[in-house]
This record gives structure tokens, C-alpha cells and sequence, in this order.
């Protein structure tokens, strides 16, 4: 955990480079505010010149399937192009064997086959959206999806 707010403290002052600690909203409030016991994992942005690699990690296994990296993407890609003035592509690099993660950016927000890299065991999926309009109609219709699957549940 000592490393973790280490690079947190060199990514604040780094302009480039985005990252949020996720904490279980649930464990938090229960916890009277305890934000390291309630923590689940990280969500992070690198930018350089348009490009956006967007990372989220879950660390804890139980953690996973509750929504708290869709939820976390969702944020900072949200984030991202509220702030950054120009369109950007987003690049998430995801280990060919982590189907979780590539559902999540290929089903839950569009991100597309970009490369696949052997020596790495790693797919990149690519995402192009442009400020304003193309944003908001890509999350009005993200946040329907999940009312409807809502419904159904």
C-alpha cells in the first residue's frame, strides 16, 4: 500500500498521468471512512499527444463481477474528455487471457481489436471518441443499456 501512494504522489504532480483508487462505497461507509480497508483497486490514464491508455486493475478476486471497473472506466473516460480539450483515442492493453477485462471494453463500451503483440501475450482494443456530442450520446446510451438490464434482473 506504501508503493501504491508513492506513485500516486509522482502521478499527482505528472499532468499525463490519471489514476483514482477505487474504494467499495459499502465498506467505506461502514468502516467510519477507513479508505485502505475499503479499497478494491485502481484505475488509470496515461496521455501523450491524443492517445489515452486507459488501465484498470481489481485486485481482489471476490471484488470482481460487481461493477467496479465498469463503473471506474466509465468515470475516467468520462473524465478524460470532459477535461482534454482535443478528441482522443483510448488504447486499453488487455492479456489475451483476461476475458473479463476484454468484455468489458469490447461490450460494455465499444473499444475495437487494434493489435495483438504474441511477445506480450497482450491485445490492444481501441476507442475514438470526440469531445461533446459523440460523448454524451455514447454514455445516454451505455446508461440505458443498464436500466433495461436493470429491469430484466
Amino acid at each position: 500500500i506504501h508503493k501504491e501512494y508513492a506513485m500516486q504522489e509522482s502521478w499527482r504532480k505528472d499532468e499525463d498521468k490519471l489514476t483514482f483508487i477505487i474504494l467499495d462505497k459499502q465498506k467505506y461507509e461502514e468502516s467510519e471512512k477507513d479508505e485502505v480497508s475499503s479499497m478494491v483497486g485502481d484505475v488509470n490514464l496515461f496521455i501523450a499527444e491524443g492517445q489515452a491508455e486507459v488501465e484498470i486493475m481489481i485486485a481482489d478476486k471476490e471484488q470482481r463481477k460487481r461493477g467496479f471497473g465498469s463503473e471506474a472506466v466509465q468515470m475516467m473516460l468520462g473524465y478524460a474528455l470532459e477535461e482534454y480539450d482535443a478528441e482522443l483515442e483510448f488504447t486499453a492493453k488487455i492479456g489475451q487471457d483476461n476475458e473479463s477485462s476484454i468484455k468489458l471494453f469490447t461490450d460494455n463500451f465499444g473499444f475495437a481489436l487494434g493489435s495483438v503483440s504474441e511477445v506480450f501475450r497482450e491485445i490492444s482494443y481501441k476507442l475514438h471518441l470526440e469531445k461533446h456530442q459523440r460523448f454524451r450520446d455514447f454514455f445516454r446510451e451505455k446508461v440505458r443499456k443498464e436500466k433495461i438490464e436493470k429491469r430484466k434482473d
